[in-house]
């Protein structure tokens, strides 16, 4: 049986839903996507192959074979793909004491600012602006409030305490971030942590419906952004 449009588009197809699955950064939404071109190779090979010789009953063998190939090199390659699409923001844990926190459900920016230093010498009339000391905004931790006490277990031993005590000792912390296929993309780890502000439980209204959530205040000495190996 000859590689006909009905066969080609059938297989099409089909590698266009194993793709996602072998790797989620490929996409087939527009003709510069990894996965476009993929198509397009096979596409041609299988041309090739045809006007060299007629394709018999065999064609399905060939195209599960031919798709296996994709599979293997979407599997291969797929990391190495360029991503057009930003990632979700929903896909994250949280860890300290070299285990993952229950429950955390939202985490405040990572920001940093760089105070602006103005510098004048004699007889200039523009003064220079120089690069002063960084500063690390407090990073806030939310979660809903079950029989998990791990933030109040930390926010209890700091209370009252006073600096280089061994309740207010700096923990690091490691938030890693996932893609929807659920592979860690890179981590950030955080560190010269210690609680200055906690929340044990928010407003309560009778005639609410939301969570109850508990809040944890985090001052921190930096962080650095840690690639997977």
């Amino acid at each position: 049986m000859p590689m006909t449009e009905q066969l080609w588009t059938a297989l099409a197809h089909y590698l266009q839903e194993i793709l996602p699955r072998a790797a989620p950064d490929w996409t087939t939404s527009n003709s510069h996507d990894p996965g476009i071109t993929v198509l397009e190779v096979l596409n041609y090979a299988l041309t090739d192959l045809q006007l060299r010789r007629p394709l018999d009953d065999g064609a399905r063998s060939l195209a599960q074979a031919v798709a296996g190939q994709a599979t293997a090199l979407a599997r291969a390659y797929g990391s190495m793909s360029p991503r057009i699409d930003p990632y979700k923001n929903f896909k994250f844990r949280v860890k300290w004491d070299s285990h993952y926190v229950a429950g955390v459900h939202k985490v405040s920016a990572l920001k940093r600012t760089t105070e602006v230093v103005e510098y004048r010498e004699g007889g200039d009339t523009t003064p220079r602006r120089l690069p002063g000391p960084t500063r690390y905004d407090p990073i806030t931790l939310e979660r809903g409030i079950t029989y998990d006490r791990e933030f109040e277990t930390w926010a209890n031993a700091a209370a009252g305490g006073s600096a280089g005590s061994p309740q207010v000792v700096p923990k690091e912390v490691v938030i890693e971030l996932f893609d929807e296929g659920g592979r860690l993309l890179s981590s950030y780890k955080v560190w010269g942590c210690w609680v200055s502000q906690y929340q044990a439980l928010p407003e309560l209204d009778a005639d609410g419906a939301g969570a109850l959530i508990e809040t944890l205040r985090l001052e921190c000495e930096g962080w650095q952004r840690i690639d997977p190996a």
